[in-house]
């Protein structure tokens, strides 16, 4: 500037004031443009987000109905396939049980003949009916490991359980006290010892020879149902079922196979095309619907960042020339427009003819201080307008009692206010 603020009069107060409202203004339209940037950006998003979302949702659901179509086929034919199946196994256990009693035929009818002919023996000899059972020969002719495990199991019995059972049984009767557990397992000894003795005396050593004989039958018996059981064992485990006439079932096995190869081909290959083809139109269908709204968005977005960036510049330029040419000679807290409208009704009043004057009048006015007490208070004249000399030395006493405010105080907080367009958006 040519002359100093302080020395000019209402005009040059007035031109402040403008520039003042005028960067005001800019500032509070900056803060707009940002929010409006920033309400754009979150409404952006969220269309973009639904849009995803809805794209998302769609896409599994078609892909889940394709899958659920040919799944239900799928089921389906695998249930009738089961039953197939088990009709089959079915009938291959009824075969198989035939096929078994027919090759075992001839070894039943021998252990029949045998069975026969210890009842034979047993009856020419008059041996008693016990011998036809196995405890028989556990017991007093163990010749296997099974033989033995049976004596062992029978001696537990009778001389321990039994035992234990009566003396339990007989305890708090009227002649229970007087058994003790010893003389219950004597008595139980005795009379089981000796069934046990009798027994070998009278039937072992008296019939050995014929028992000898009935345990050569019974061997051979056992032999027989051994080889019973291996054939039984081998028709069950063969995997030749041709003999069993069940090509009937395999045939419709073959055509279930079939069918479920080809529902699975089909359902693969429609699969590949909704990835390849309806994926992408059911995607573009969707976007066409969002997208004209997204781009309005995205174009008033831009439009708004454009109009920031250059009314931030703009202030920017404003907040430094203030700085730099009005309040460094004013001070920061005379460049408000509520202070400017204080000193331009002080001119309106009369009472100050240059912007130093009014600066003083309105401290005093808010001090209530006389004018000896201000540092560089102009000199009342008595009559008439001041001189241009007074004036000049007003002007400079009040531009000495304002250097001690910090000229670019403004400066730096004006340019850290002034927001940049640091909202810009990729979009």
């Amino acid at each position: 500037m040519a002359e100093s603020i302080l020395h000019g009069g209402r005009e040059e107060l007035l031109t402040l004031r403008e520039r003042v409202v005028e960067a005001e203004a800019d500032r509070i339209k900056v803060d707009e443009l940002l929010k409006e940037q920033s309400s754009l950006s979150k409404d952006i998003d969220a269309r973009r987000k639904a849009m995803n979302n809805e794209i998302d949702q769609t896409i599994r659901q078609r892909k889940a109905e394709i899958e659920n179509a040919y799944d239900k086929e799928i089921t389906e034919l695998n249930k009738n396939r089961k039953k197939i199946v088990d009709d089959k196994q079915k009938e291959k256990s009824v075969k198989v049980s035939e096929k078994v009693v027919h090759e075992t035929e001839s070894h039943h009818e021998k252990i029949k003949a045998l069975n026969l002919e210890i009842r034979a023996v047993a009856r020419e000899n008059k041996i008693p009916g016990i011998c036809r059972y196995r405890i028989f020969y556990a017991l007093f002719m163990p010749r296997t490991f099974a033989d033995v495990c049976i004596s062992i199991v029978a001696f537990i019995f009778l001389f321990l359980l039994v035992p234990c059972a009566i003396y339990t049984l007989l305890d708090g009767k009227p002649f229970g006290p007087t058994l003790t557990p010893a003389f219950v397992y004597a008595i139980c000894i005795i009379v089981f010892g000796g069934i046990y003795v009798l027994v070998n005396n009278l039937i072992k050593d008296k019939h050995h020879a014929e028992i000898k004989k009935i345990i050569a039958l019974r061997k051979e018996i056992a032999l027989t149902n051994k080889e019973i059981k291996r054939i039984k064992r081998g028709i069950e485990k063969s995997k030749d079922e041709s003999e069993y006439g069940l090509e009937a079932y395999d045939n419709e096995i073959s055509e279930m196979d079939s069918k479920l190869s080809g529902l699975s081909e089909e359902q693969r290959a429609a699969l590949e095309v909704f990835n390849r083809e309806t994926k992408g139109v059911v995607t573009d269908e969707i976007k066409g619907r969002y997208e004209p709204e997204i781009n309005k968005m995205k174009e008033r977005f831009d439009e708004a960042a454009a109009e920031q960036k250059q009314i931030s510049e703009k202030l920017r330029n404003e907040s430094l020339e203030l700085s730099r040419n009005y309040e460094a000679q004013l001070g920061k807290s005379n460049m408000t427009i509520t202070t400017i409208d204080k000193l331009l009704a002080i001119f309106d009043e009369g009472r100050a003819n240059t912007v130093a004057e009014a600066i003083t009048v309105m401290n005093e006015d808010a001090s209530g201080k006389t004018a000896k007490d201000t540092a560089a208070e102009p000199a009342e004249a008595a009559e008439g307008e001041p001189s241009q000399a007074e004036t000049e030395t007003v002007a400079d006493a009040v531009e000495n009692e304002i250097a001690t405010e910090t000229a670019p105080e403004y400066e730096q907080t004006n340019t850290t206010e002034i927001p940049d367009n640091t909202e810009q958006n990729n979009f």
